[in-house]
């Protein structure tokens, strides 16, 4: 996830401090800023290298089928704030799409979201801004280009979050 680090984990430190407060007594849920900080840190880099490795198992098995989904939900399942992982082809449109809620969006092209376009052209990871997603609702959205073991780029797998969700798990 090359976007912007500095300021993306400033946003997110703001978001926490008008979150957190809100799921108990303040006081009891203060940390400091640098331990916030380097939580939030970790998280993306254990979402960075799950996506990676997701990617490199959809280069491998294909963005649609049993085995897409399986690694899709095997992804989804390991961030208890993602709303859904989704396969993506190289024109933008969401071929495979988990969990089963969340289906209906598949054969969506997104190839307009900037985050989209960007992994497609750049054929490197990206994390999205805020934006209202297809699925209905202000999220972000970390991506990594799926490639095929002799190289090819087919795609991309995205992982779509709810900041305020990740927040609170830290």
């Amino acid at each position: 996830m090359t976007r912007q680090p500095k300021s993306l984990a400033l946003l997110l430190l703001l978001c926490l401090l008008l979150v957190w407060p809100a799921n108990g007594d303040a006081a009891e849920s203060e940390i400091p800023v640098d331990v916030a900080r380097e939580r939030i840190a970790a998280e993306f880099s254990r979402m960075d290298s799950a996506l990676r490795q997701t990617a490199e198992k959809l280069g491998t098995v294909g963005l649609k089928g049993e085995p897409a989904r399986k690694a899709l939900r095997g992804l989804c399942a390991a961030f208890p704030y993602a709303v859904d992982c989704t396969a993506i082809d190289t024109r933008g449109v969401m071929l495979t799409v988990e969990p089963q809620q969340y289906r209906h969006a598949e054969g969506t092209n997104i190839a307009d979201q900037p985050q989209v376009a960007r992994v497609l052209q750049q054929k490197t990871p990206v994390l999205s801004s805020l934006f209202r997603a297809v699925e209905g609702f202000a999220a972000m959205d970390a991506e990594h280009p799926v490639f095929t073991p002799d190289g090819q780029l087919i795609g991309s797998v995205s992982l779509l979050f709810k900041p305020e969700m990740l927040l609170e798990k830290q």
